[in-house]
């Protein structure tokens, strides 16, 4: 298991704390159709700083968005109890919709009409405008491109950031009163982020005599006048986030330098991510963080190119900074210290083969944890996306993953979370979906308080109904987001054949999906196995979904001669009582259940083959897959191993032959079985032990651990 051993290496190395924990519990979803948030969304197109949704004091959830079926801007107020919408507006035809709350309970949007940036204020209890502010492009006979963000301060003014385009491409920075009037426009402003008492940071770019690069900026609240101007040496403006502090700093966020070899060219990039603080009253740079990352474990995709965006900011009660976007293929979240901007976790989520994952919006519960939700298994296909939403919670010390979950809308299409909103102890997320011939819209979830434990699929697994397919197998490990599966089956010939996915990551909802590979190696009655020996190659992919803790489908596509591609419902195996109860948990010394994937002893030293152990009652079914005398794979079985009174299981081991894995339908009267020797397996506690076999003529013993993939791992009792 070499190659095994190499790729649970990497993602132990990605997923580091991040270990799948939990699911969040469902309050409520409900699902607004024909209107999605931003249509046509791509991560890191410059929608930075702007919302999807926003609560009220009482919990209500606002949303926005554009109804894709008529070309009108959308904003709902759906129920906190309930997820019921209270009230809705189609408003006036637009592109693209940014939501704020004002103190006083009523929601603000602003939206892009035929000629104007449309500013409203509604009143949250029935929808009734309350004002509406019609803004017209800086440059006359100019158009608006996009309207990227809005914001209420604390005294209920409106800031609101938008683009123009051509003939006089620019970005521009208003601010309303609270009645909508007018105050004072800023042109060449980008993102920006409300200080107190009113005042307004904001990226800004260069002036005549500075060197290129980018300013951060505060504008005082009052007349728009600049308050200070701090000029930053560097590239990278386009991308910048920011995010007011509440020790009244501004920290921003975003890619320096990028080089893009453009679609198609796969993960070649390599760039300098930047974080920095600013002291709210003067400019004076606090900590300035750099990173460069050239993606070098990631080998080219034709589908995707991978990006680096750092594509949303939170600062938490105590200034902590919280940034989340995308590094290379892999969904990142990290949290910077709020004096030095030392990185004190990062958690980086990778997806499956060929796709990639990446954060969009970020928010701290009321719990002070880290809220993300993004896109995983995404990828391009000319130019159309594809991905499923996920979204998860880190805890705030740490980093370690307390829940996450995956939606898919329907298969095939683009979904991706768009915004997350604490609200007392639960969590709103807000999310793009396809609903099948229902067409787009907007879904929305509220999380929590709490979460539940998920569920573990660790254990032997057989064809449903139990005994219809008696003869193969699969031992699942389940270790963190990650499933272990080897395939217990015969080849054409009706020989022995074992067939293994290593890596299969969770995708949507309870399913996984990875690679599948067949290896050759050295035969198991070598004297010194060497693990540079074993040769795997790659057949295709497998796929497993569970409807329930005890049921689920396995799927499977082998690109051989012809291609073989076939689903199977299987169940767990029940060979004596009682059943252990496995959870997410790594096992110990003391642990007295054997459930599990073993391998040589020290770990690694023999990458290549190994023991699947299923403990149930007083009874060990140990699996062992290893190598015949020309070295293909083969595989032994041991069904009945028992306590001999002298510490160890032992019992008659087994060669079975059968019916083609591909056989339709499968026969399992065609299965034979017939002795080759004995096994015995002893433990010195609940990581170590000793395997010892005959086989014919040929013994041998061989010290043995669990193998460990992933974090957490499972722990049976």
């Amino acid at each position: 298991m070499a190659k095994w051993a190499r790729q649970a290496a990497l993602a132990l190395a990605l997923a580091s704390g991040s270990v799948h924990a939990g699911e969040p519990v469902v309050a409520w979803q409900r699902w607004i159709g024909s209107a999605e948030p931003w249509a046509w969304f791509l991560p890191g197109n410059g929608n930075l700083g702007s919302r999807a949704a926003v609560a009220d004091a009482a919990g209500n959830l606002f949303v926005s968005g554009k109804d894709s079926s008529t070309g009108r801007g959308l904003v709902a107020r759906l129920d906190a109890g309930s997820g019921a919408v209270r009230w809705e507006d189609r408003v006036a035809p637009s592109s693209g919709v940014v939501i704020a709350m004002g103190p006083d309970g009523n929601p603000v949007v602003a939206v892009r009409a035929v000629d104007s940036i449309a500013v409203i204020k509604y009143a949250g209890a029935d929808g009734t405008v309350l004002w509406r502010r019609d803004l017209p492009p800086a440059t006359d006979g100019a158009a608006w491109s996009a309207v990227r963000a809005v914001a209420v301060d604390a005294a209920g003014a409106v800031v609101v950031q938008a683009d123009q385009g051509a003939p006089t491409p620019r970005a521009i920075l208003f601010k309303l009163g609270a009645d909508g009037a007018p105050t004072w426009r800023l042109e060449n402003a980008g993102a920006f982020a409300l200080a107190t008492g009113g005042d307004v940071f904001y990226v800004g770019s260069v002036i005549p005599g500075e060197l290129p690069g980018w300013a951060l900026v505060r504008a005082r609240g009052a007349d728009g006048g600049i308050a200070w101007r701090r000029h930053q040496a560097e590239q990278g403006t386009a991308g910048i986030v920011l995010a007011a502090s509440p020790d009244g700093g501004v920290v921003a966020s975003g890619v320096l330098r990028q080089v893009d070899l453009g679609s198609g060219a796969g993960v070649v990039q390599s760039t300098t991510s930047r974080t920095m603080k600013l002291a709210g009253a003067d400019g004076t740079v606090l900590w300035h963080w750099t990173r460069a990352w050239l993606p070098s474990e990631e080998g080219p995709n034709p589908y995707y190119v991978g990006l680096s965006t750092d594509q949303a900011l939170s600062v938490d009660r105590q200034s902590a900074v919280f940034v989340t976007g995308q590094q290379g293929i892999d969904m990142f979240t990290r949290r910077h210290a709020p004096d030095t901007g030392a990185v004190q976790w990062e958690v980086r989520r990778p997806s499956g083969s060929g796709t990639s994952s990446h954060g969009v919006a970020i928010a701290i519960d009321a719990a002070g944890d880290a809220v993300v939700t993004g896109i995983t298994g995404w990828w391009n296909s000319m130019s159309i996306p594809y991905g499923n939403v996920l979204s998860v919670r880190y805890e705030v010390a740490s980093g370690r993953l307390l829940w996450s979950a995956a939606y898919d809308g329907v298969s095939g299409s683009f979904d991706s979370g768009w915004d997350v909103v604490p609200s007392g102890d639960s969590v709103y997320v807000v999310a793009g979906t396809r609903e099948g011939a229902a067409g787009r819209g907007i879904r929305a979830w509220k999380y929590g308080p709490g979460s539940l434990p998920s569920p573990n699929h660790q254990g032997l697994w057989w064809a449903s109904p139990a005994g219809s397919e008696s003869g193969w197998g699969l031992g699942i490990a389940h270790q963190g987001d990650t499933l272990f599966a080897a395939w217990f089956t015969y080849d054409d010939g009706g020989r022995p054949m074992w067939l293994v996915a290593p890596a299969m990551s969770r995708s949507a909802g309870d399913e996984y999906s990875g690679t599948m590979y067949r290896t050759r190696g050295p035969a198991y009655g070598t004297a010194a196995f060497d693990p540079a020996d074993v040769r795997a190659e790659e057949l295709g992919n497998a796929r497993l979904s569970f409807a329930t803790n005890g049921t689920g489908t396995f799927g499977y596509t082998l690109y051989l001669n012809p291609t073989v591609s076939q689903v199977k419902t299987i169940t767990r195996q029940a060979f004596a009582s009682p059943s252990p109860a496995c959870v997410a948990g790594d096992p110990t010394a003391a642990s007295t259940n054997f459930t599990d994937l073993w391998w040589a002893a020290p770990a690694g030293s023999e990458s290549g083959w190994g023991l699947y152990v299923a403990h149930q009652g007083d009874v060990l079914f140990a699996a062992w897959f290893t190598y015949g005398s020309d070295g293909s794979g083969t595989w032994y079985v041991g069904p009945a191993l028992r306590p001999d009174g002298q510490g160890s299981w032992s019992g008659t081991l087994y060669r079975t032959t059968g019916p083609a894995f591909r056989a339709q339908p499968w026969n399992a009267a065609q299965v034979d079985h017939s002795s080759v020797g004995t096994a015995s397996l002893s433990f010195g506690d609940g990581l170590s032990g000793r395997f010892s076999w005959r086989v014919g003529d040929t013994a041998g013993s061989k010290p043995i651990v669990r193998q460990s993939f992933a974090l957490p791992g499972t722990d049976c009792r």
